[in-house]
């Protein structure tokens, strides 16, 4: 079954920032400092969202 191709890159781009952010999560403890990691995920997260 073929899937739509607007649904298709919906996906992917979806998938895509799921990757980006878990990376993004992982690598918060090499940061300087806990409110920095915050700050800069939220920012990240208001732009996804």
């Amino acid at each position: 079954m073929m899937m739509n191709a607007k649904v298709e890159a919906a996906l992917n781009d979806q998938i895509r920032w799921e990757l980006y952010s878990s990376y993004l999560y992982l690598s918060m403890p090499a940061w300087e400092s806990p409110r920095k990691a915050f700050e800069h995920s939220l920012e990240h997260e208001q732009f996804v969202t």
